[in-house]
């Protein structure tokens, strides 16, 4: 049989089976890449032992600090990161990864920045955990100088 010889429809379900395959490709790889992170994270047991041992003075300043009620630097770091993602905020992932902190730590810092209120939680059409900042975690940047006026008037842009 030759390919001409194909009836139409089953050509036409074939590429665009094909088209479809090629355009979901990138997503699939890279779910696949977080599973493998994953199952490798899981199974590194010496791995866990290590970064707990590095995070000990950084763990202990952040509790001593939380006594006092005001922000620490961990904190401000996250607000000025936050602050210069924009609307769509960053995955607890992309923090650790740009910060280079244990996802321990990180965790504890959006913590306490979300029971503070300066941060929100949502999660984005595929599901992924975003964090971006609250009203009152903007007016605190713009007092800060993390987000730049530009506007000739002083007055400030709206917060997302």
């Amino acid at each position: 049989m030759k390919p001409t010889d194909l009836p139409l429809n089953i050509l036409f379900i074939f590429f665009l089976g094909l088209f479809l395959l090629l355009g979901l490709l990138p997503a699939i790889r890279r779910r696949s890449l977080q599973l493998r992170q994953f199952l490798h994270s899981k199974s590194g047991a010496s791995k866990a032992r290590d970064s707990t041992q590095n995070t000990g003075r950084a763990a202990l300043q952040f509790a001593q600090n939380q006594k006092r009620g005001e922000l620490n630097d961990f904190e401000k770091l996250f607000l000025w990161q936050l602050s210069q993602a924009g609307k769509k905020g960053l995955s607890p992932a992309q923090l650790e990864n740009q910060l280079h902190l244990e996802p321990a730590l990180a965790k504890a810092v959006l913590r306490s920045l979300q029971d503070k209120a300066f941060v929100g939680h949502y999660r984005d059409w595929l599901l992924i955990s975003r964090y971006r900042l609250s009203r009152r975690g903007y007016e605190y940047a713009c007092r800060k100088g993390m987000i730049a006026d530009i506007r000739a008037s002083g007055n400030r842009p709206s917060p997302p």
